[in-house]
């Protein structure tokens, strides 16, 4: 889970100020590797999943998942 620190508007743009997450994007690692292993899709989806009824749970929505808006940590 990723740690949200502030949020605010600048020029009608929003934006969220949220902790250093060492890693690459889902995207990334898919032209990287290619397809993965089913046991890694799960895994990956699960946490996803998580993280999203976390965020939905407290008002906040992802209106534009993407796989390069996920990121892989690198634990």
């Amino acid at each position: 889970m990723v740690r949200c620190f502030g949020a605010g508007m600048f020029d009608d743009e929003a934006y969220l100020v949220s902790e250093l997450i060492r890693g690459e994007s889902l995207d990334a690692v898919l032209a990287r590797r290619g397809k993965l292993p089913w046991d890694t899709v799960v895994e990956y989806a699960v946490q996803m999943c998580q993280a999203l009824e976390y965020a939905h749970q407290r008002g906040t929505f992802h209106l534009h998942l993407s796989p390069t808006k996920v990121i892989v940590g690198e634990d």
